[in-house]
């Protein structure tokens, strides 16, 4: 019973917080600000192919996001390239 009436005391204290009332609204904590970048690896079968790059930039007039995408096969011993580059 005692363990029972602290998580209702926790989630009682959570749900009245600025933090929640600001998620639970779409306030700043869904917002963000500046920007962030990320890379990540292409895989295929265990041998990295490829890469892609996403820079996400909040502004006032909303987000947004670059993507490159980049990799490169091989096939019938030609080396074959492609790059895709989306902005919205």
């Amino acid at each position: 019973m005692k363990i029972f009436a602290q998580i209702i005391f926790i989630l009682w204290a959570f749900c009245g917080s600025d933090a929640a009332q600001s998620l639970f609204q779409g306030g700043p904590l869904l917002q963000g600000s500046g920007e962030q970048e990320d890379w990540m690896g292409t895989y295929f079968q265990g041998k990295k192919m490829g890469f892609t790059r996403v820079q996400t930039r909040w502004t006032p007039e909303g987000i947004e996001v670059d993507s490159t995408v980049f990799f490169q096969i091989r096939s019938k011993s030609i080396d074959q390239s492609t790059t895709i580059n989306q902005k919205t």
